[in-house]
């Protein structure tokens, strides 16, 4: 289920202030939730305010002169460097990448090309030690050419013709849709062309669907896609013809494109207001035909002449006595799918351990990514005779399997797998045999000979058992001075799995530090179930499970509170500021990277109705007054006394508001509680666009739990005493 341009080193700090001084991004927030009357901050929620933008430089370069001066900073990125720039990356893993027909497509960034060369080869000779590369533009260049630092955020191809998704400073919720031909390796003059506010998919050489927002001002809460159209080339947008129009009430969620072999079907996904989720197919005609899918599913896809459903919840249907279990996976006919009273078959149903985590169907097999007690399988369904059968196919147990979504190739795709300690390895997959043949790896990116994975099982309040997993020395020695590291996330259904990370090997593992992810409740790892728990009002739970996994990592004396440390984005971040501000004692670091901190404000975030889904909506008085109870910024207080957290958050981010961190951070100067605050000027909700960056932010952060989980040089020192 994946981290502009400004260069660091010894001249780190000129870098930073240069950069911050003649950014010149754009966007602003806006949305329908009132800030507190006694909002004294409400400056630092204008994006690119010039009293903001002196604010946040200020901050940030005393948090980079106090971490650039570390003796340890200048190995830290020295590193980081090695690795981010490491030549064995992969497309789709730490750079961008899709495929199409016989080709895999890739983003290759270096220092000469911060921006990236768009490049391909052909998918047979990619597994070769050395593929051969065609590169198709340089973006760096382009980007020269038309004033902006442009970067590819997707790419979306027919036959020769690929509509490119051109974002600048990472910023996501802008895309700019440009017309390229591969062939000519150019820009199609007069070609298709859309701004921020769409979404195109291809339905001939010459004709496009265009989801179209109401209001494509790049804001955080634009309202959803409102308006489906059929552009034919050459036409005004303006023009097109409207397919499908919402009112006020409903809005449509997306615009989907299916292939199960050589078939195409384009689906309206609507979100309703009385009656959930609604599909409407577009018909050869191009008139929308209700679907009579289930009312609520987290994947669907087409297969062999079925739709299936990942069910996001039970599900009943007429004339069956039995309802569909949430987190099954069902298949209703395409012939029946218009009736209401269409009959589903259960493909799979898997059991309080396990979860599904993605579906796709390909020519030749019903794709499917499971995870039982969070290890991965692949697994490979067909339908024969009336019956669904499957296939387990052959991939390295104990570790992590996804289906990277840039796409498949004549009944082919890639199956990624990573383990904490195995570099990511690419699987090409079969679909009509099941056969996984090994394709390429990433390089070993740092020293796991002395490292071991173990998962272990805490006790939440309520007495549920929290599975996590932990890297550590084999030669660890149980007297709780390991320099630890705890991660979680714990919200939006989004599961935890083990993942090679060479920056967090190289800059930490390799010096005798520990590593651990907590599989809370608020994610997806066993399902539906597991992430309804702590939805709303019983999110409550996500913190108790947090804290139970560091209470167990004391108890075992593998670490202790002066030696722990947290880290978390975005969700992850929110969880953070939950730690600092209910459980400061239980820890000495706590990184808050892109963090929900201000619960209440969930007009400073993208997708404001679906996070009130998840959270709590202000607006609803109990729901208010949990969110006030736990919300981090609302729980600040002089005296508190919390470790010195590091706050970061990026001026371009698009999915949580800077004005989160930037506010959390003033309100702790206000109260006179030490803190440490970086905000990069692009990335967006990744915190970086290059390679440059991502070394930065890499040896800042390490830096910075170094500093508090060890007060010598080599960690291993303090493990070992």
């Amino acid at each position: 289920m994946r981290l502009a341009p400004f260069s660091f080193g010894i001249c780190v700090s000129l870098a930073l202030v240069t950069s911050l001084k003649v950014s010149a991004m754009e966007g602003q927030t806006s949305g329908s939730i009132p800030a507190p009357k006694a909002n004294s901050l409400a400056w630092l929620e204008e994006r690119t305010g010039s009293r903001a933008l002196e604010w946040v430089r200020v901050q940030s370069m005393r948090t980079i002169d106090q971490l650039t001066a570390d003796r340890r900073y200048a190995e830290f990125r020295a590193a980081a460097v090695q690795v981010t720039q490491d030549e064995s990356r992969l497309p789709g893993d730490s750079v961008g990448g899709w495929i199409h027909e016989s080709w895999i497509y890739r983003v290759w960034t270096d220092n000469s090309h911060p921006r990236g060369l768009l490049q391909r080869t052909l998918l047979e000779t990619y597994g070769d030690p050395i593929p051969s590369w065609t590169t198709l533009l340089d973006i760096d260049a382009f980007g020269r050419r038309a004033g902006k630092a442009y970067d590819i955020a997707l790419g979306k191809c027919l036959g020769s013709r690929c509509l490119l998704g051109l974002v600048v400073g990472g910023a996501t919720d802008s895309i700019l849709w440009k017309e390229f031909d591969v062939d000519r390796r150019s820009f199609v003059k007069d070609g298709f062309a859309f701004v921020s506010g769409t979404l195109p998919i291809w339905k001939g050489k010459d004709t496009v669907i265009v989801a179209k927002a109401r209001h494509a001002d790049g804001s955080l809460n634009s309202d959803p896609l409102a308006v489906v159209q059929e552009l034919r080339r050459g036409t005004p947008l303006e023009t097109a013809k409207v397919l499908y129009r919402s009112d006020e009430v409903n809005g449509i969620f997306s615009v989907a494109e299916f292939n199960s072999g050589k078939q195409q079907h384009l689906v309206i996904e609507e979100t309703t207001v009385p009656h959930g989720q609604r599909l409407f197919l577009l018909a050869d005609h191009g008139e929308p035909v209700l679907m009579h899918g289930p009312n609520n599913y987290r994947v669907m896809t087409f297969y062999d002449g079925h739709w299936i459903f990942l069910l996001g919840s039970e599900a009943a249907e007429q004339g069956n006595p039995v309802a569909w279990k949430s987190g099954s996976l069902l298949a209703i006919p395409e012939a029946g799918i218009f009736s209401s009273a269409a009959k589903g078959q259960l493909v799979m149903g898997p059991n309080q351990r396990e979860t599904i985590d993605s579906v796709q169907g390909v020519d030749g097999g019903l794709m499917v990514v499971s995870h039982e007690n969070v290890r991965g399988r692949l697994l490979r369904f067909t339908f024969n005779h009336g019956q669904w059968l499957r296939d387990v196919v052959p991939i390295p147990d104990f570790g992590t399997i996804d289906t990277p979504v840039f796409g498949t190739s004549h009944g082919r795709i890639i199956a990624r797998y990573s383990s904490f300690l195995q570099p990511t390895t690419y699987y090409l997959v079969e679909a009509r045999t099941s056969r996984a043949t090994f394709l390429k790896s990433r390089s070993e990116l740092f020293d796991a000979s002395g490292l071991v994975t173990e998962q272990f099982e805490a006790t939440s309040l309520d007495g549920t058992r929290i599975p996590y997993f932990m890297v550590r020395p084999k030669a660890l020695r149980y007297n709780g001075k390991t320099p630890t590291i705890l991660h979680g996330y714990g919200g939006n259904g989004s599961s935890q799995y083990p993942e090679y990370d060479g920056v967090l090997g190289r800059l930490w593992l390799e010096k005798g530090g520990a590593y651990v992810v907590a599989n809370i409740r608020g994610g997806g790892e066993f399902g539906p179930a597991w992430h309804e728990a702590a939805i709303k009002t019983k999110r409550h739970r996500a913190y108790e499970d947090f804290i139970g996994v560091a209470e167990d990592l004391i108890s075992r004396r593998i670490t202790s509170p002066r030696y722990l440390g947290v880290d978390g984005h975005s969700n992850g971040g929110g969880l953070v500021g939950v730690m600092l501000t209910k459980r400061p004692e239980l820890f000495n670091a706590a990184v808050a990277a892109n963090g929900v901190l201000d619960m209440i404000r969930t007009d400073l975030q993208s997708h404001t109705s679906e996070i009130e889904k998840e959270r709590g909506s202000p607006r609803i008085p109990e729901e208010r007054a949990f969110l006030e109870r736990y919300s981090p910024y609302q729980n600040l207080r002089k005296g508190l006394d919390m470790p010195v957290p590091l706050l970061v958050t990026a001026t371009t981010d698009e999915i949580v508001s800077p004005a989160m961190t930037r506010k959390f951070a003033a309100t702790m100067e206000e109260l006179e509680l030490p803190f440490l605050f970086y905000e990069s000027p692009e990335g967006g909700h990744a915190m970086a666009v290059t390679l440059d960056q991502l070394a930065t932010w890499a040896a800042l952060k390490y830096t910075y739990l170094a500093q508090r989980l060890s007060d010598v040089k080599d960690i291993k020192q303090v493990a070992a005493q």
